[in-house]
């Protein structure tokens, strides 16, 4: 069945998101706080619903064999664990996200694809509740983007991991957007929304420093890759139209930017115009590009 189209109308960030940086403006561990801007709503659900093993891990399955024990890391609706989950069985795979509602909707979608070697749980990537080298694999996608201290979560994902185990992680670069029409409106809002997430602990995503960034977390055999995914139908623009709606119609985004005085209300209500207007553009096209890396923890010589 066709999943209804994405609306840009009437659309606001999840409260999750807004309390969790709300904590974060008043945290001084803020650096060590992992954040989903987007929210978790309709429109944010149905672009992950899209994202599968092959579409975004592609990079990490010729190094998979059956029998592997995996950790998903920020899960979300498991679109991707299950996929893997089919790909290591008969091992087991855990998926962790910090936000229920992630996890419920991966529960559901495991017992309707009827996968049982695989469970989902709540869990802070920066203490992550498993044993020391009690993991083959801990896989990453668009996770770190979200993280402040990247360095530590990369840390933490090493700790659980055995010698000889794989990490794999994958984000969005989200410097210079590469879309047309490249309106002042809409490069404006990509520039404050990476100044307000620097703002609220969350430096701007470089995942193509992730192979030094391995390296320098004590990861061997790093090396990295990368990606596009395009947007050049009407509905799949509409979709990433969406996405980018909920965004500049964040409450945190929007106190950030005001309070700040990078822009005024006015300015904020042009922006979601302006999106709204990209999104039923003929002519509009994005490119989302993203960089990889993987990487072994050292293997244990006697």
């Amino acid at each position: 069945m066709q999943a209804p189209k994405a609306s840009l109308r009437g659309l606001r960030t999840n409260s999750d998101t807004t309390a969790i940086l709300r904590r974060m403006n008043n945290d001084p561990r803020a650096a060590e706080r992992a954040v989903y801007v987007a929210g978790y709503g309709d429109v944010a659900h149905r672009y992950m619903l899209e994202r599968s093993a092959v579409s975004v891990a592609d990079f990490l399955l010729p190094h998979l064999v059956p029998g592997m024990r995996l950790l998903d890391v920020g899960c979300g609706p498991g679109t991707i664990t299950l996929d893997l989950a089919e790909l290591v069985a008969p091992g087991e795979v855990i998926g962790v996200d910090q936000a229920p509602v992630q996890l419920e909707r991966a529960r559901a979608l495991a017992t309707e694809r009827g996968i049982s070697s695989v469970r989902f749980e709540q869990a802070d990537l920066f203490a992550l509740p498993y044993a020391d080298a009690s993991f083959d694999v801990v896989f990453a996608h668009a996770v770190l983007m979200h993280v402040g201290d990247r360095l530590a979560a990369l840390h933490e994902f090493r700790r659980v991991l055995r010698p000889g185990g794989i990490v794999a992680v994958k984000d969005l670069q989200t410097g210079e957007p590469i879309i047309d029409p490249a309106t002042p409106l809409l490069r404006d809002f990509f520039a404050l929304l990476n100044r307000a997430k620097a703002k609220n602990g969350v430096p701007i995503s470089a995942p193509e420093t992730y192979r030094a960034l391995l390296r320098e977390a004590g990861f061997v055999d790093v090396e990295a890759s990368a990606s596009c995914k395009s947007h050049g139908t009407a509905e799949a623009v509409r979709t990433i139209a969406a996405m980018q709606a909920v965004m500049a119609r964040g409450e945190v985004f929007q106190q950030t930017v005001v309070e700040q005085g990078w822009a005024d209300q006015a300015h904020l209500d042009a922006i979601v115009a302006e999106i709204e207007r990209w999104g039923e553009d003929p002519d509009a096209f994005r490119v989302e590009l993203f960089c990889a890396a993987l990487g072994r923890v050292p293997r244990l010589y006697i």
